[in-house]
């Protein structure tokens, strides 16, 4: 099975602090530590794509690869 975890990219507020990781050269604030705690409890045999819509995007071929996908979200979102 072909798992593809989505997490969804926060919309621009001051609790997204873009400008404060943008100024220490990162990507995002914080992991997705939700999909990657439902990966682990999932089957080991099963494959894992994590993508992170907050600098990552979504192409035809993630959609191809999965025969299952799983996106996160806070209500924010």
């Amino acid at each position: 099975m072909n798992v593809l975890l989505v997490n969804p990219r926060s919309p621009y507020s001051f609790w997204t602090f873009d400008r404060t990781v943008d100024h220490m050269g990162g990507k995002a604030l914080t992991a997705p530590l939700g999909l990657v705690t439902v990966a682990a409890l999932l089957p080991r045999e099963w494959n894992f794509k994590l993508i992170d819509l907050g600098y990552q995007s979504l192409t035809d071929d993630h959609w191809d690869w999965a025969d299952l996908v799983m996106i996160s979200g806070m209500i924010v979102q």
